[in-house]
């Protein structure tokens, strides 16, 4: 890994004004293309700016570099980069999707429309305590609650405690009781209540994906 090409993709991600300009330095631009001119809604945003790369708090994990970046308004952020091989040329693309949680349909939106298909979301998980409606026996269900980096919505979902994701999460859960998580989930069918959802599938730890073994509901 090359720290100083690392800070120029991220510089260059975090200045570019546009989503032609930042598809420069992005990993998958093909195929995240449609997703970015869906979240920023043009062509055009304001860019978060760049200050600095914390080189005190990098991680790597296979071929990707995180650490946290100090952008234009001095907040810090979380940033990953991946390192690309092509033949003898390496490049440093960041990871897009986790740098802005993306998630195929907008919590606000969820609540809304309620969608019974598993719709994929990156979250941060805490346990939680509610059981009601299609959720009100805690013996079959383990109760989480899912927050969302760009909104102050949350849901509560609840995973089988039998399942496969239900074993894992348990699992998961007996370190830390927070993580970020990318999932995918479901409202029951006629669902009473428009802020409960099912877990029904564990992308990855983490809102980069894939990383790890996708963990889905038993059949």
């Amino acid at each position: 890994f090359n720290i100083v090409e690392i800070e120029d993709a991220g510089k260059g991600f975090l200045k570019s004004d546009s989503v032609e300009k930042r598809l420069a330095f992005v990993r998958e631009p093909e195929r995240v293309k449609l997703l970015m001119e869906k979240f920023y809604g043009g062509q055009e945003f304001e860019p978060e700016g760049f200050e600095e790369l914390n080189r005190g708090e990098i991680r790597y994990r296979g071929n990707f570099f995180t650490s946290f970046v100090r952008i234009g308004d001095f907040s810090s952020a979380a940033i990953a980069v991946e390192r690309i091989e092509e033949g003898e040329q390496i490049s440093y693309q960041v990871d897009w999707e986790s740098w802005v949680g993306y998630c195929e349909m907008a919590v606000e939106d969820l609540i809304r429309v309620k969608p019974t298909e598993a719709t994929l979301l990156r979250v941060r998980l805490r346990q939680g305590s509610y059981y009601n409606y299609e959720f009100s026996d805690d013996r079959v269900w383990e109760a989480y609650r899912l927050g969302f980096r760009n909104s102050d919505r949350s849901l509560l979902a609840y995973a089988r405690r039998d399942s496969k994701v239900g074993v894992a999460l348990t699992e998961l859960f007996r370190d830390s009781d927070l993580f970020p998580y990318t999932l995918k989930v479901r409202y029951p069918e006629n669902a009473r209540s428009s802020d409960q959802v099912e877990i029904v599938e564990l992308v990855s730890q983490g809102w980069i994906e894939p990383l790890s073994e996708i963990i889905k509901e038993d059949e």
